[in-house]
């Protein structure tokens, strides 16, 4: 079962602060409750 698709859950986040955080895949900051973008859908669930 796939946890839910919000930034924090992503291989991609890396924390910074409680609530911030930085998305290695598109080099940007992001909030953790954002949902997750559509380019990390394979860092949630694993095919087949």
């Amino acid at each position: 079962m796939c946890p839910t698709p919000i930034c924090q859950n992503c291989r991609f986040f890396q924390p910074d602060g409680r609530y911030h955080g930085r998305c290695d895949k598109m080099n940007v900051e992001v909030k953790g409750e954002w949902k997750a973008c559509q380019l990390s859908l394979l860092a949630f669930c694993a095919l087949g």
